[in-house]
């Protein structure tokens, strides 16, 4: 793990002292050692994190005389063996089992050229600097796990893991309107909506399986997909229940095996979910072969929180985590509470820190555990957080859907039926259910998001209905959804985008790499295999994680098949309990008067009164509301 920048001058443009600015910039970052090269007006930079054992000899930048190139990387790669294998046969000379993995991306780089990016797996961004050509190029992984982000400027073209060196280049910078309003059209926590985008004017990012080659003379740029993920994968025909649980058990094991290189200790972020705990399974039980622990995580409710014990929801999953540990004794478990603050109590801290509105209602929880891995010196943290779009998925409303798209009915019908019959459910109510949300997939779904914060007249400025629609017809609905559908919400580029924001920052400002196998490109590409009929079955849904790996969890985490885990049981509990002590930040980012050009006014001042009259607990829902819109509010107090 590593972080790159670097800057190249236009038009005879001396950059030096900028790219001094960037470096120094970088020091706030827990980088272990810094290594930069200049060649010409041309400066390349790594700041080197020691997470693995092979990151302590790796070498980045290099220079290429012969070739002309200046190569650097940031890379955490999971197919080491494979790929030395392969460089061995194509006769490289180096010596690729002692490299560090950026040298390795290099070696195949000089060894296969532009294609080298199809040869290398795991997370990745790259820059290669031609300079007969004059031409940089930057590369991200798939799943764009590691951020990257470029501006092409009058004087320079810049590249960073992060936007403060490149902030440092660009003099005045200026916020980018469409970027904050796309990233306001809901109150979740997505935060890219459009390719290139951000909250910054003229900072790009690179995207999914992506290159972006810019011609330094000129300034233009020409984006290309290197890597079509999913093309060709075709769902499994002629293949027994059993050889795909083999399969899938195999490719899940392989997934998992490949990330743990911890040069300290491994951790992971532990839920009672099917997801987390069936990484948690594969690690620890990889990790007792060589006689290592493996230190979970868990975020429980505060003290004080009122259990609702809800039979659909599960608030505390410490019960689930202990009996995880009873089948892996090596599972070192630490629970971390939210008694010392709320998600407003360090906002401005975070704001400044991810360098944008940070509407991530879990964030925090996700901070505090982190730490807490970092004291026991973990390098590693694995989580689980893609798994209910590809290792767990599956729901029977999807194979109702599948089936009654293929006009199978007697299929739907019979699927519904023993479904209904297992869960003890009158099938007039499911099919009631089915046709409702049916109804609304076609209709109401089409309606801006219900709790869209933005002003009026950006929806029509920036066609956000029509893109909501887009969207949907393309992602489909956890009801209703096609083939084409499904696949493409298994692999969502958006999503991976921003996972890979958040994490690349993680990693750098706490000295931790998180990784999660559920969103390898192996394991996502099989899940696109699986026919449907095997990941939900009779009444057990999700099942290739609750009938395949059913010998790896315990029987309270496997056959838990209504209740399930809520992120954040007790945020509002958390809010109301520390109100006095935050309402005041609160109503200042909600005062900001550079709110009112982004947001809809009326929302702005529905909050600001629910601020000042509530006499009544503050709900989930106005918490999550006034946590996004008090987020850009101290971001913009920041500008």
């Amino acid at each position: 793990m590593s972080a790159i920048w670097g800057i190249i001058g236009r038009n005879g443009n001396n950059v030096e002292s900028l790219f001094k600015d960037m470096t120094d910039i970088t020091k706030k970052y827990r980088i272990d050692r810094t290594d930069c090269l200049s060649i010409g007006n041309a400066y390349f930079a790594c700041g080197h994190a020691h997470i693995t054992k092979e990151a302590f000899r790796d070498v980045s930048p290099v220079y290429d005389k012969k070739r002309e190139i200046l190569f650097t990387a940031d890379a955490f790669l999971t197919n080491r063996d494979e790929l030395t294998a392969e460089l061995s046969q194509a006769g490289s000379t180096s010596d690729p089992e002692e490299a560090g993995d950026a040298f390795l991306c290099y070696t195949a780089f000089l060894t296969f050229g532009r294609d080298f990016v199809k040869h290398i797996k795991g997370s990745f961004s790259v820059a290669v600097y031609d300079i007969n050509a004059n031409k940089l190029s930057l590369y991200a992984d798939p799943m764009a796990r590691r951020y990257l982000a470029y501006h092409i400027g009058d004087g320079s073209v810049c590249f960073s893991t992060t936007y403060d060196p490149i902030k440092k280049c660009m003099g005045k910078v200026e916020l980018n309107e469409q970027g904050i309003v796309e990233y306001y059209t809901s109150i979740t926590p997505r935060t890219f909506r459009s390719p290139d985008l951000t909250v910054y004017k003229d900072i790009y990012h690179v995207n999914c399986a992506q290159v972006v080659d810019i011609d330094i003379a000129s300034g233009k740029k020409i984006q290309k997909t290197y890597y079509e993920v999913g093309k060709g994968c075709k769902t499994f025909k002629n293949i027994s229940d059993e050889e795909c649980k083999k399969m899938f058990v195999d490719t899940y094991r392989k997934c998992v095996k490949s990330m743990l290189r911890s040069s300290g200790e491994t951790a992971v972020l532990l839920s009672g979910g099917l997801d987390s705990s069936s990484v948690a399974a594969l690690a620890a039980e990889e990790l007792a072969k060589e006689g290592k622990d493996l230190y979970s995580y868990t975020m429980l409710p505060a003290s004080g929180y009122k259990y609702t014990n809800s039979r659909t929801i599960s608030e505390n999953e410490k019960p689930h985590v202990e009996a995880q540990k009873e089948i892996h004794p090596n599972i070192i478990t630490n629970y971390v509470t939210g008694d010392d603050g709320c998600i407003f109590t360090r906002l401005d801290e975070y704001t400044d820190l991810f360098e944008c509105p940070v509407k991530v209602s879990n964030i925090d929880n996700i901070i505090r555990m982190v730490k807490e891995a970092d004291k026991a010196n973990c390098k590693l943290i694995m989580g689980g957080a893609n798994g209910n779009a590809s290792v767990s998925y599956g729901s029977i409303m999807l194979l109702l859907s599948h089936h009654i798209l293929r006009f199978r009915f007697v299929k739907a019908y019979k699927a519904l039926t023993e479904f209904c019959r297992a869960r003890h459910i009158p099938r007039r109510y499911m099919v009631k259910y089915y046709l409702e949300n049916a109804v609304r997939y076609f209709t109401s779904y089409f309606n801006f998001g219900l709790y869209g914060l933005v002003k009026k007249e950006y929806r029509k400025k920036y066609n956000l209905l029509k893109r909501e629609r887009k969207e949907l017809h393309a992602y489909g609905s956890d009801i209703f959804s096609t083939k084409r559908q499904r696949r493409a919400f298994i692999y969502n580029r958006y999503f991976f985008q921003h996972i890979g924001f958040y994490d690349t920052y993680v990693s750098l400002l706490y000295g931790v790499y998180t990784v999660d196998p559920t969103e390898m490109l192996d394991m996502i590409e099989f899940c696109l295999r699986i026919p449907i009929e095997y990941q939900v079955k009779g009444d057990i849904e999700r099942r290739t994680i609750r009938e395949y790996m059913k010998e790896y969890l315990p029987e309270c985490v496997y056959s838990n098949r209504v209740g399930r885990g809520i992120q954040c049981a007790d945020i509002d509990y958390r809010v109301n309990r520390d109100w006095e002590d935050v309402k005041e930040g609160i109503r200042n980012d909600l005062s900001n008067p550079l709110l009112k050009h982004y947001l809809d006014n009326e929302e702005i001042r529905s909050l600001l009164k629910l601020t000042e009259e509530s006499k009544d607990p503050i709900s989930r829902m106005d918490v999550l509301r006034l946590y996004a819109v008090s987020s850009l509010g101290s971001f913009l107090n920041k500008q």
